[in-house]
């Protein structure tokens, strides 16, 4: 039985619990789960030696370009090896729109095969690419359609909890509880889970 990087056997049946954060652009999101993952690592003596990944926090520089791109998914350092590990999803900015992410241009400029970016995360699994079969149109098709559509609901379907960071509270009413409710109705309409 092979162990991975945290200890935990890899063969061993895990039931993860997946905690999301979605979001407009530069709301934090990225932060607060590096905030968790950082602070996991010092409270539990045991994960001081593993090494955790975390998010690279944006600038606020350009408070439209979003930092991290798609949807990244980070490991809870203290539950790491518990039966029901905690997974944090940080999910790219809504109000990115067609801008290429931060993290997207870093990884090309590296370059493909990049030494720098080949230590700094794992090889991972690689499957077979597969057409979305609702992206029917060219509007579907594009990325702002993705992280505002596709993103949150495959993430209201499958997640656990859901913290939907604000850059200004009273917004939650008009605009982002009925995001919500929308995601949530479309999640439970479409999917079997």
């Amino acid at each position: 039985m092979a162990n991975s990087p945290s200890g935990w056997a890899v063969d061993s049946v895990k039931y993860p619990q997946l905690v999301s954060f979605i979001g407009a652009t530069n709301t934090g999101k990225s932060s607060v789960v590096k905030m968790l993952i950082d602070s996991g690592q010092l409270r539990d003596p045991a994960t001081t030696n593993a090494r955790y990944p975390s998010p690279v926090v944006g600038s606020m520089t350009n408070d439209k370009l979003p930092s991290s791109g798609d949807v990244q998914i980070y490991a809870d350092p203290p539950t790491s090896s518990a039966l029901k590990p905690d997974l944090f999803a940080d999910c790219e900015g809504l109000e990115g729109g067609e801008a290429e992410p931060n993290g997207a241009q870093t990884r090309k400029r590296a370059g493909p095969g990049s030494n720098k970016l080949r230590k700094a995360q794992p090889q991972m699994w690689k499957g077979r690419p597969r057409d979305i079969v609702w992206a029917d149109n060219d509007m579907k098709r594009k990325r702002k359609y993705m992280v505002n559509q596709l993103y949150p609901r495959l993430l209201c379907t499958f997640s656990d909890v859901i913290a939907f960071m604000l850059r200004n509270a009273k917004t939650f009413q008009s605009s982002v509880l009925i995001k919500l409710l929308d995601w949530d109705e479309a999640s439970l309409e479409k999917s079997l889970n």
